[in-house]
């Protein structure tokens, strides 16, 4: 019988959030990925609508956001 590890990044496909570009630690989890093409400790977003991805959704986001603050 095999026995399930429970990692972090497994934990964070059941518990994922929205992606808040106003927080920093949001916008450091992105900055980890555009470094790096992967994430942390694995995707802790979920994708909302009508965005087909996560990484697009969150630049997008991003932008949008600093676009408002300019």
């Amino acid at each position: 019988m095999t026995k399930m590890v429970y990692t972090q990044k497994t934990l964070n496909r059941f518990h994922r959030r929205p992606f808040d570009p106003s927080k920093d630690e949001d916008q450091m989890e992105l900055k980890y990925f555009l470094e790096n093409r992967k994430w942390k400790n694995g995707c802790p977003f979920e994708i909302e609508y009508p965005w087909e991805d996560i990484p697009a959704m969150c630049k997008e986001k991003y932008a949008l956001y600093k676009l408002q603050e300019a």
